[in-house]
């Protein structure tokens, strides 16, 4: 389990009501939309890593994924491989 002071901010009502929003607006993963399937986006991730930013993290652009590829979104970013997402929520290589 993860210690991170900020982790609290993921139950924060304004956090969750942004990332239901998102979800409503786009409901499939744009990762997978890129590679012409329809998956169902799980998650609302932060195309910009906030970096422990209480602003960032409330009013920094999300983008909505599935499961499998937040899960490699995150993977990266712990082993200091961060992949930038571009305006359209695209990686940037």
């Amino acid at each position: 389990m993860s210690t991170r002071a900020t982790d609290s901010w993921y139950m924060h009502r304004i956090h969750r009501a942004r990332a239901k929003d998102q979800l409503r607006r786009e409901s499939l993963c744009c990762y997978c939309l890129r590679e012409n399937r329809y998956t169902p986006a799980e998650v609302a991730h932060h195309a910009t890593p906030h970096r422990d930013d209480w602003n960032e993290f409330i009013t920094g652009r999300l983008v909505s994924l599935c499961r499998r590829h937040h899960n490699r979104q995150a993977q990266r970013e712990e082993h200091g491989r961060v992949q930038q997402l571009d305006a359209s929520g695209w990686p940037i290589r």
